[in-house]
């Protein structure tokens, strides 16, 4: 075989490789980037219709059972980072997907104020 066909061949495998990842990583990562992209949407919107797309939260954490710990506290072994330290005025909806964390801040009138994502 001569050196420009290992050449040309060693240049196909490569290129199939980068292909066969990208197709892993989109397939991989999809779920979690559509799961952010709703819950931005609903930024805005009440609770009610998040959970109904989303379905119900992993944990709710609500201000009053913060109590000088962080709004991980609930998965704080999962080690998602970065960690919002956004002040919780009523409660956030932990919800996750695979090793990403998305906390979904709630305000007192059941309205959807702001969207935190984290990994690990």
């Amino acid at each position: 075989m001569s050196v420009s066909r290992k050449i040309f061949i060693s240049v196909i495998f490569i290129a199939v490789a980068f292909v066969l990842l990208g197709t892993l990583k989109w397939v991989a990562w999809g779920p979690a980037r559509n799961m952010e992209r709703t819950a931005r949407a609903m930024i805005g919107r009440p609770e009610a219709d998040l959970v109904k797309a989303l379905g119900q939260p992993h944990y709710v954490v609500s201000s009053d059972t913060l109590a000088g710990r962080t709004v991980d506290y609930p998965w704080k072994g999962m080690n998602f980072i970065p960690v919002p330290n956004r002040p919780v005025r009523n409660k956030v909806l932990l919800y996750s997907w695979s090793n990403v964390a998305f906390y979904v801040y709630v305000d007192e009138s059941g309205i959807i104020e702001y969207v935190a994502v984290a990994g690990t």
